[in-house]
């Protein structure tokens, strides 16, 4: 079925005539990579997202798909290594979106660093080859005074050199409506602005699927389901609410990190 505003209703209404096997709470990229995998896997999907697709934390990200080079320096070895292949993989699938930047690593010789002029070499030469980086992209190292030419604006006390490496950008809400779409093509049914109400239940109490409601409408209508996967991020908790008195108590204890995009 086209993925489209016009398809919409059409949508709904189906979901609603549907016995679904999975249905998914959350249009993030949480709730689209599940969506895919689960409509890939030849199951019947349906997923309902109450704002706009990616309005939550999936349009706030740093704008980087990076293999997370500091977390070498606390030994997370393993972790960067999965990370770099799930890069890879985006950039192989997903091109147009997820793209190679090199960036510069400044390299201070103070006790603060986080990395030195011995740490550096070690640690780019290893994120390199535990990502897989291919020669054209393979780190290397500039002198100061390229350092001050290409950033003028940092701190030169104890500067004593640069390293350039791999890292690729990305329009993360962009990525989850093309995980969406991918997701629509394998039979998925995704809409948004349809909020879950409420749970159903079966007669052994298990959770059977929602009471939704169109928020564009006002109709509201019920989706059956094998399985409710709750993928609404920093909402989960709100979710779980909605199953009664015993699920009250906070699972949800979100964190944040700062970042500057200039």
């Amino acid at each position: 079925m086209e993925f489209s505003a016009q398809t919409r209703k059409e949508k709904c209404k189906k979901m609603a005539e549907t016995d679904l096997d999975v249905l998914i709470i959350g249009g993030g990229i949480t709730g689209a990579g599940i969506a895919l995998h689960a409509a890939a896997a030849g199951l019947k999907v349906g997923l309902v997202e109450m704002q706009d697709f990616a309005a939550g934390t999936s349009s706030r990200s740093t704008k980087l798909v990076h293999g997370g080079l500091r977390y070498l320096k606390q030994f997370e070895v393993e972790m960067v290594a999965d990370v770099a292949r799930e890069r890879a993989v985006l950039h192989h699938n997903a091109p147009h979106i997820v793209k190679p930047q090199m960036m510069l690593l400044p390299v201070y010789e103070e006790k603060e660093a986080s990395f030195t002029s011995f740490s550096a070499p070690v640690a780019l030469e290893l994120y390199d080859q535990l990502a897989e980086v291919t020669p054209e992209y393979h780190h290397f190292f500039v002198s100061k005074e390229e350092v001050e030419r290409k950033e003028p604006a940092l701190r030169r006390e104890k500067l004593i050199k640069g390293g350039i490496y791999l890292d690729y950008t990305n329009d993360d809400a962009r990525l989850t409506i093309e995980i969406i779409k991918k997701a629509n093509e394998k039979g998925a049914l995704a809409v948004n602005y349809v909020e879950a109400k409420s749970f159903l239940f079966d007669e052994q109490k298990k959770v059977a699927g929602i009471a939704a409601e169109d928020r564009l409408t006002g109709e509201t209508f019920d989706i059956h389901s094998t399985v409710v996967v709750n993928a609404a991020g920093p909402w989960s908790d709100e979710i779980r609410r909605k199953l009664g008195e015993e699920a009250v108590n906070e699972r949800m204890f979100p964190t944040k990190g700062v970042h500057f995009v200039v």
